[in-house]
């Protein structure tokens, strides 16, 4: 009898410790599991990113990260760089940065003004085609903007506060690039008129050199026209490639790797616009375009060329990395302009990083004596402002796309910063 009692307080006591070992895990004995590790913090990813020049086997960048600056009248309807002492303070924006064809549309025209009639911001390009800047730290981080837009102080774009940008992953957008400028050049010999497309823009993987190569070749590569990139006509009218892209990057030989001298760039007031001086690179000569940049960067530094470059209504010293953005469209006079394809589509979604502003450094405010940074009225552009602007920005990206992006602040290269000591990009998050 004493035995059996015994057991059953054994089976007792044992049935007790193992419900008290399940409530309290913590308890249990033995080592613990380690804990999983918790992710880099965005800034700190992206900072690293920034100061990452290494290349995979492929000599594609693992890198470094496009930006692409976005005007604030397209993203905040009634803003206003003068004569409103409010600057829209309430600015709500629905904008959604994923969704590429609308995106597309409203860089290209901007924004219908139904007081004027017109629309209003835009940056006259077509839908086939996205300008981006790289940012890596080897490169002086210059950001395009701000922009004198015409001289009637009645139009709310006056001047454009171009101080909102995507960040965008080089490595996942990269066999969309067609090609890439030591200087802001090719997006101005972007066509926009009403004309058929007459060849098609076609994806090579991103190791895939021979299948670029035999696109360079083809006639269908005068798609790249639509990118600022090949020999252009001088007629309005068939503005874009005269040829196959081959005949631009390949031949002649002596046009490779061209890098602009001194005399070049400080004595041609429009050399930005001239096709001749400023000569892009293919998307596999890299490291050649990085080297040829890094030169160019010494070159500008002078009051003088941005002069000669505001007094043709720029001044802008960013290097330049075209985006094809492939179309659906056969016909522009009969489909929609903007009918981006479905691959480009979700790849455009995955290779965005981020929004940031760079109020802070770029803004038209700039007390520099130079006229084309000048700005007149009263100047909306401010970093809170813009700080808001970028977490509505976020906000709908993120609710719309099921991803979770974040935003930033980035102090950028002011242009009129004729002396950076380092290539040094103050990065941090907006919360």
């Amino acid at each position: 009898m004493i035995i059996l009692v015994l057991l059953l307080l054994l089976i007792i006591t044992s049935i007790i410790l193992s419900i008290y070992y399940i409530l309290n895990p913590k308890k249990s004995t033995g080592p613990s599991p380690s804990p999983s590790p918790s992710p880099s913090p965005p800034d700190k990813y992206l900072l690293d990113l920034y100061n990452d020049e290494t290349y995979d086997n492929n000599n594609i960048p693992n890198g470094g990260f496009l930006i692409s600056m976005l005007n604030t009248h397209i993203i905040c309807h009634n803003y206003s760089t003068n004569g409103n002492p409010n600057c829209d303070v309430n600015c709500t924006t629905t904008l959604d940065i994923g969704n590429i064809n609308n995106l597309m549309k409203i860089i290209g025209q901007g924004i219908y003004n139904s007081s004027t009639g017109k629309y209003e911001g835009g940056a006259a390009t077509n839908c086939l085609s996205l300008d981006t800047t790289y940012f890596r730290s080897d490169l002086q981080p210059y950001a395009f903007g701000p922009l004198p837009y015409d001289d009637n102080p009645s139009h709310t774009g006056q001047y454009q506060d171009t101080v909102i940008g995507i960040i965008i992953d080089v490595k996942k957008i990269w066999k969309y690039i067609a090609c890439m400028y030591t200087l802001d050049s090719g997006s101005i010999a972007r066509f926009n008129k009403n004309r058929d497309i007459d060849s098609n823009f076609k994806s090579c993987d991103n190791s895939d050199k021979q299948c670029w190569n035999d696109y360079l070749n083809d006639d269908a590569s005068k798609y790249l026209g639509f990118a600022g990139c090949g020999i252009f006509s001088s007629d309005e009218n068939s503005r874009g490639l005269k040829n196959s892209a081959n005949s631009f990057f390949v031949n002649p030989p002596s046009r490779k790797f061209k890098v602009p001298n001194k005399n070049d760039i400080l004595n041609n007031p429009i050399f930005a616009f001239n096709n001749n001086k400023n000569i892009p690179f293919s998307r596999y000569q890299w490291k050649d375009w990085i080297n040829a940049t890094k030169q160019v960067n010494k070159l500008t530094r002078t009051t003088r060329f941005i002069e000669l470059q505001c007094n043709n209504g720029d001044g802008y010293r960013e290097n330049e990395v075209d985006i094809i953005v492939p179309s659906n469209t056969n016909n522009f006079k009969i489909d929609s302009p903007c009918n981006v394809t479905e691959d480009f589509k979700k790849i455009w979604i995955d290779s965005i990083i981020g929004i940031f502003t760079n109020a802070k450094t770029n803004c038209s405010k700039s007390t520099t004596s130079i006229s084309c940074l000048k700005c007149s009225g009263l100047c909306c552009c401010n970093e809170d402002y813009h700080i808001n602007v970028v977490k509505q920005l976020v906000n709908t990206f993120n609710n719309n796309n099921k991803k979770k992006i974040h935003g930033f602040k980035l102090d950028t290269l002011n242009i009129d910063n004729l002396n950076p000591k380092n290539n040094n990009l103050n990065i941090s998050l907006i919360n």
